[in-house]
């Protein structure tokens, strides 16, 4: 679970795997170039780390203030999106005006190269702004947190360790 993780907190050398059950000082063992001869069972690490894990990663305010940081980005996509498709509506409607000016200018005998190219050329824009405007209409909500989300997630966290010792590597 935690290999190549650990370090030796007085020469910052890898503590390595020292018999079937403990770990050590590698620098210790290997070089003598480290004091700590301090060695931990690898479940009795691995039950300190996983239990400081879920301690920490349970605490309320951390939820609350994940939750309060979803609910600020989710309020930031819908703000942006809201923005994006109202000017994208408003760039089409102005297209859509011009093109009828022009449209009736030619159907009016006020016919000339230069207006039929700047038909085109709005005819592309207003193309292309239907696209973006359908595009932009079609992205997804961003799903809200669900009221029971706090509980999943201490039961969730709760059941770490068995998580992680029953995941294949």
């Amino acid at each position: 679970l935690l290999s190549g993780l650990l370090r030796c907190g007085a020469c910052g050398g890898a503590y390595t795997m020292r018999s079937s059950d403990r770990l050590g000082c590698v620098s210790h063992r290997e070089k003598g170039t480290c004091d700590n001869k301090r060695t931990i069972t690898l479940v009795d690490l691995e039950r300190r780390v996983l239990s400081g894990l879920k301690e920490r990663l349970l605490a309320p305010e951390l939820f609350a203030e994940f939750a309060e940081e979803y609910r600020a980005e989710l309020q930031r996509i819908r703000t942006s999106h809201s923005e994006r498709l109202t000017m994208v509506d408003r760039q089409l409607l102005n297209t859509l005006q011009r093109i009828d000016r022009i449209v009736n200018a030619i159907a009016e005998g006020t016919s000339s190269q230069a207006l039929k190219a700047k038909l085109k050329n709005l005819e592309a824009e207003k193309n292309r702004l239907e696209t973006e405007q359908r595009e932009t209409a079609g992205i997804p909500e961003v799903v809200e947190l669900h009221p029971n989300l706090p509980e999943l997630y201490r039961l969730r966290v709760a059941d770490l360790e068995s998580t992680l010792r029953h995941s294949p590597v």
